[in-house]
């Protein structure tokens, strides 16, 4: 699930912590004969591993959280820059509903790609009068929209 939203030093601070260099270290001390020095290291490692664990999971859980299923009875639309900038209406109050009535029980969703916010982007900054507004008003109001309202949680935090 992980699979390429991971970097080498997302992996670091994920896997190789400070407590895995310790049992590195520890384990020419522990690996002995004895079987308390092997409860103790096995315990050890155990408990290490059941933390990458439950690292992990929390990562997986705030992953899917994030990107939820696409449900297929829904609808999915992608504006074109143009709309945003040249629509009699702005964003908020845009009703893109009432323009798609052969849909009118679909739950819509409103994707945009990236493509689209550079565009905004390089209007905001280069743009002329009202264009170069509603470049940055829109801008505004998506940034609003998908900006998290608290800290990201999991692989971003140092120390883990």
């Amino acid at each position: 699930m992980l699979h390429n939203r991971l970097r080498a030093d997302d992996v670091d601070r994920l896997i190789f912590t400070r407590g895995y260099d310790r049992l590195l270290g520890a384990v020419g001390n522990l690996s002995t004969p004895d079987t308390g020095s092997q409860r103790v290291l096995n315990g050890l490692l155990d408990m290490e591993l059941q933390l990458r664990v439950e690292t992990l999971d929390e990562i997986i859980k705030d992953l899917q959280n994030r990107n939820p299923q696409w449900a297929a009875d829904d609808l999915y639309v992608v504006l074109d820059t143009s709309v945003y900038i040249e629509h009699e209406h702005k964003l908020e109050d845009l009703d893109i509903a009432s323009h798609l009535t052969a849909f009118p029980d679909k739950r819509l969703h409103l994707l945009v790609p990236m493509v689209v916010i550079d565009e905004l982007d390089g209007i905001k900054n280069k743009g002329e009068g009202a264009k170069r507004w509603r470049a940055a008003y829109t801008l505004g109001v998506v940034e609003r929209i998908f900006s998290p309202k608290e800290p990201r949680r999991g692989f971003l935090r140092d120390g883990q």
